[in-house]
């Protein structure tokens, strides 16, 4: 069984509609089958950016890939998307990275029809990259669009849709209000769903005021929108189903404390989530991924904390938050811990960094990312987003829990780890193409540098995801073929579409096989630098869980482009860390033996998928008693 500690089940269904359901007003409530996108709404715009393979066609999460993977309890995370997913930059030639991309033709090509041709071009490439329909982006962005109204109704969605079971369906799902809840649920062969919230910009109003409310805090005036956030908290928590971890900030700035910068390579260029407000006392500027908890948010915080006698606690997620903002917190439940408050730090969905403090991260010129030259030896995403080391360690100690995520751009560094390495060495490798004359010298001298071992890698990847995507366009043809009135001509496509697909699935398990002990080695480099950082010692193993973020926005690891891809995921883990043992008289593999502290690889794994979840809820996921509050 597997146990998610962070994934968004409702988000597509909720902001988008299928290819069955095209007449249907929003939300679409097929939650069970593949979400294949339109192809109205996948636009040229995805060749041009070089994406072509790149970016998710379907659906990362569905029911019913959840039951074929053993999916039991999932903490999925209600989310009203955030403003800066849908306003471009004003003048995108100012961005930084103009002068670096603009010589590529085809993205300047793209920069300049969106400059050109403003919003709907924008949009146009959101609803491509996102899936959701473009009337909801135009939505958001124009700003009659309120946060906290998105969230009840996406939380009511969640709430109407459990114990149903439609006919393409192989699992129903029902709401747990406690850890007996989930018991029950899952005896009963259904999916437990465990309610949480990502961001607290879901408790504000109108997107459009935001700037009304920015100005107002640099001038000191904050009680209007603290008054907003605490009232629709308060009103909140009274649901049915009161949320059990709430992320506290997001992707955008929410008056309440600082945020890590999310988004990376182009998309930078597109979503802006920098910006400036004044810092307290001083009235200075100050960047908002240097923002630290704002005084008058420690308010708040309580709130979400709050004990409430036969409500679950609900707990805070430090993930997004800037560095110098988890300090802040690490250092209040700290205090609260000495006051006799047990308060477990959690990272729902996250990957570690390799830094050794947060602390160094509160230096201006630090905060965002290394310098290059540390960057690129870095095994890891260096990013400040990420985990740094002595954060491990509070974590650890304070018996919270971290969820490793699928994200390949989070837990992959500029270089692949060693042991990865080794398996890259006997990949296939991309052939030169001769076209027109070329000189062989030339030619030999790329062949050469297409058989290094990362070159490999690279080209598996690339071909992974081309199959990928053929298969899945196959796959929504075919279900759109099945939906039209039946001719002869329709039969012969029908056919032609369903004998490719076994096809693309063998190319698919090929590649598989070939990439899955590369995804492992980085997968398990993640594991063993939290136990290494959290004490090198057995009981570290316990804080480890996998937290997906399955259709957060993310690029999975490839071999997981979806959770359909998790089959089987306890034992190809057992399977791997016992082949590495054959070699753990050698660097880099001693670690394999290093960290089993005289356990089978068995043990810890279950733990992992499933164990350390139940300890966890056991402990935290149940309702307050008169004792706690005592």
């Amino acid at each position: 069984m597997l146990f998610d500690f962070h994934a968004h089940l409702t988000i597509k269904a909720f902001n988008s509609k299928s290819i069955y359901s095209e007449k249907l007003d929003l939300p679409d409530k097929d939650l069970w089958r593949e979400r294949y996108r339109p192809g109205k709404n996948v636009s040229d715009l995805r060749k041009a950016l070089g994406l072509a393979w790149e970016i998710n066609t379907t659906s990362q999460i569905h029911l019913n890939s959840v039951q074929e993977s053993g999916f039991r309890i999932i903490c999925t995370s209600l989310y009203p998307l955030e403003q800066v997913f849908t306003i471009a930059l004003k003048d995108v030639k100012k961005s930084v990275l103009w002068n670096v991309i603009s010589t590529i033709r085809d993205v300047r090509l793209v920069l300049g029809a969106l400059e050109v041709l403003g919003p709907p071009a924008f949009r146009k490439l959101v609803a491509t990259l996102t899936g959701f329909e473009v009337d909801r982006i135009k939505a958001i962005g124009d700003g009659d669009y309120h946060y906290y109204e998105v969230l009840k109704a996406e939380y009511d969605f969640l709430v109407a849709n459990q114990n149903e079971l439609p006919a393409y369906g192989k699992i129903k799902y029902e709401l747990a209000r406690n850890f007996a809840d989930t018991q029950r649920i899952t005896n009963e062969g259904k999916l437990a769903v465990i309610h949480t919230i990502e961001g607290c910009n879901a408790f504000l109003d109108l997107s459009g005021q935001f700037e009304h409310h920015l100005q107002n805090e640099r001038q000191g005036q904050t009680q209007q929108i603290i008054e907003i956030i605490k009232n629709n908290i308060k009103d909140f928590r009274d649901k049915a189903f009161p949320p059990f971890i709430i992320t506290l900030a997001h992707h955008q700035y929410n008056f309440l404390c600082g945020h890590s910068p999310s988004f990376i390579s182009l998309s930078k260029l597109f979503l802006k989530q920098e910006g400036e407000t004044t810092r307290e006392g001083t009235g200075e500027k100050i960047q908002f991924y240097d923002v630290g908890i704002r005084s008058w948010a420690f308010e708040i915080i309580e709130l979400i904390l709050e004990k409430r006698l036969g409500k679950v606690r609900t707990l805070i997620d430090t993930k997004h938050m800037s560095p110098a903002a988890r300090e802040d917190y690490h250092e209040f439940v700290k205090n609260k811990r000495q006051q006799g408050d047990k308060i477990p730090i959690i990272q729902t969905h996250t990957g570690v960094n390799g830094r050794p403090k947060m602390g160094e991260a509160r230096i201006a010129n630090e905060s965002l990312e290394l310098k290059a030259k540390d960057r690129n030896k870095s095994f890891f995403n260096t990013g400040s987003i990420n985990l740094f080391d002595d954060e491990i360690a509070d974590i650890v100690e304070s018996g919270g829990m971290m969820g490793i995520m699928l994200d390949e751009k989070r837990i992959v560094g500029e270089m692949l780890p060693p042991d990865a390495m080794r398996f890259t060495k006997n990949l296939p490798f991309q052939e030169v193409k001769v076209e027109g004359s070329i000189n062989p010298e030339l030619k030999k001298a790329q062949l050469e540098f297409n058989k290094q071992p990362y070159q490999r890698y690279l080209y598996v990847k690339k071909e992974f995801k081309k199959c990928m995507f053929r298969l899945v366009r196959d796959r929504g043809k075919l279900e759109v073929e099945k939906l039209k009135d039946p001719d002869q001509q329709n039969q012969r496509r029908i056919k032609r579409i369903a004998k490719r697909i076994p096809e693309r699935e063998k190319e698919i398990l090929i590649l598989r096989a070939q990439l899955e002990p590369v995804a492992l080695s980085i997968l398990f480099n993640q594991f063993f630098h939290i136990v290494e950082m959290g004490g090198n010692k057995k009981s570290v193993w316990n804080h480890i869980c996998i937290g997906t973020d399955y259709e957060g926005v993310i690029d999975p690891l490839d071999i997981y482009y979806y959770a359909g891809g998790l089959v089987d995921f306890k034992e190809r883990l057992v399977k791997f860390w016992k082949s590495q043992l054959n070699l753990s008289d050698n660097e880099p593999f001693k670690k394999y033996k290093l960290r089993l502290f005289d356990e089978a690889p068995e043990f810890y794994i279950e733990k992992v998928l499933w164990g350390n979840s139940q300890w966890f809820l056991r402990k935290h996921f149940t309702e307050v008693t008169a004792s706690d509050i005592a």
